[in-house]
């Protein structure tokens, strides 16, 4: 399913039309030059925003799942394979940093 709309106001101030299919932003293009015959809706100049998003993380724990498997998959459980992995020395600083700069990349990458 595709829809545009149409008269959109970006955070830059440019005004422009935004292709929409299947869910997902699919083109934007100069105001009234949009393609194709979508149902088009009429924003008038509003403003549009990317996605809202609530950046809490917990980088300490962030891609450890392959290193420390809940196996119960549920929050206690995850406290408890947590001790574990750390008692048998599977979970260090070093690994710990490493996967925090990664989960930090893929944040930034998507957006957050």
């Amino acid at each position: 399913m595709s829809r545009v709309l149409r008269d959109a106001r970006l955070v830059d101030g440019r005004r422009v039309d935004i292709e929409i299919a299947d869910g997902l932003i699919s083109g934007v293009h100069d105001t009234d030059t949009t393609p194709g015959d979508a149902p088009v809706d009429d924003l008038g100049g509003w403003l549009v925003l990317p996605a809202l998003a609530e950046p809490h993380a917990h980088l300490d724990n962030a891609l450890i799942a392959e290193t420390v498997p809940n196996l119960r998959g549920d929050l206690q459980g995850a406290f408890e394979a947590g001790d574990a992995a750390a008692a048998a020395g599977k979970i260090t600083h070093d690994g710990m940093v490493a996967r925090a700069i990664q989960a930090i990349e893929l944040l930034l990458v998507h957006g957050v």
